[in-house]
C-alpha cells in the first residue's frame, strides 16, 4: 500500500488535524493529499521542496484552497 494511501486511513480514524508534507517533492503527491483530505496543516520543506515560492504555492494556489500551512526547514 502506498504511503499516501496509509496517510488516508489514518486521516479517516483521528479526530485530530494532521500535518504533513516535510519529504514530499511533488506537486502532485501534494496535491493527491490535499485533494483527499489526509492533511490538515500543510508543512512543505523549503530545501526539498525547491524554495518558499513553490511552498506557498501549495497552501494558497488551486489545490483545494486555503490550507494552513507552516514551513518545514532541515
Amino acid at each position: 500500500m502506498p504511503a499516501s494511501a496509509v496517510r488516508q486511513v489514518v486521516a479517516d480514524h483521528l479526530q485530530i488535524p494532521i500535518a504533513g508534507g516535510e519529504v514530499e517533492t511533488s506537486m502532485r503527491r501534494f496535491m493527491w493529499l490535499m485533494d483527499h483530505d489526509v492533511l490538515s496543516v500543510v508543512q512543505p520543506d523549503l530545501l526539498f521542496f525547491d524554495g518558499l515560492i513553490r511552498s506557498i504555492k501549495v497552501a494558497y494556489g488551486g489545490l483545494g484552497g486555503y490550507r494552513l500551512h507552516t514551513a518545514h526547514f532541515r
